[in-house]
């Protein structure tokens, strides 16, 4: 087995926060270039991906917690992203994946996962369960277009 490989990474989307990316093999020239991609991504873009963190928040909410988000947009006040990864397509080998794994207070134990197809559009959002996209984690070809 390969030695893992850590790197770490300062993410400009969410105002250059720090994390680590861990693979056992260097990126591939594709990997790296959707990797590329992601990295020029601004808080600005986190825009398309609010509402589904949001919908996300509501349905994994405990009703007995005090934590109130109002909006899509206050969602990112809460999500601490911890680590990276770039993965081969499930589905497409030819796509790449950037995938954010983030620490939220809603969801302890599984936090929240965001995935950017080649590192631009935002394809998954959900628990950290080790799937890239719904198509790959329900094995449903009908969710192509479901982000969360």
């Amino acid at each position: 087995m390969a030695d893992m490989i850590i790197a770490t990474h300062h993410l400009p989307i969410f105002d250059n926060v720090k994390v680590k990316r861990f693979e056992f093999e260097p990126l591939s020239e594709t990997a790296q270039a959707a990797l590329a991609r992601f990295m020029t991504l601004s808080p600005a873009d986190l825009g398309p991906v609010s509402r589904h963190v949001f919908a996300y928040f509501q349905d994994r909410q405990d009703p007995d917690d005090a934590l109130t988000i109002k909006t899509p947009e206050d969602v990112w006040a809460y999500v601490s992203p911890s680590a990276i990864s770039v993965e081969p397509g499930d589905v497409h080998p030819d796509r790449w994946y950037v995938a954010v794994e983030a620490n939220v207070p809603w969801e302890v134990e599984h936090g929240v996962h965001m995935a950017w197809e080649n590192g631009t559009d935002i394809v998954r959002v959900g628990p950290v369960d080790g799937h890239i996209s719904n198509v790959w984690a329900y094995d449903d070809d009908s969710l192509a277009d479901v982000v969360y």
